[in-house]
């Protein structure tokens, strides 16, 4: 029977808050040796791509709340009259 470690319990990966915490706690581990460089390089990858997501979808939301925004805008605002 294998010896293995308990695998590491990580925190959320909701937000770009928790993908930064969870970067943090890995360049810890490897300095303190407890991660291997190669599975360091993959972990740090796949977590930038989570970041780059993260970060696009919160820009998407922000658009879409601007252009919401400036729709209402536009259509409160009022038209001139017959003659003007």
């Amino acid at each position: 029977m294998e010896n293995r470690k308990k695998p590491k319990r990580i925190g959320s990966l909701n937000d770009v808050k928790g993908v930064q915490r969870e970067l943090r706690n890995l360049y810890r581990e490897a300095r303190r040796g407890d991660v291997d460089t190669i599975d360091l390089s993959r972990f740090v990858s796949a977590l930038r791509e989570m970041r780059g997501g993260l970060v696009a979808e919160t820009f998407e939301k922000r658009i879409v709340v601007l252009e919401e925004a400036a729709a209402k805008r536009e259509a409160d605002r009022p038209t001139p009259g017959p003659g003007r």
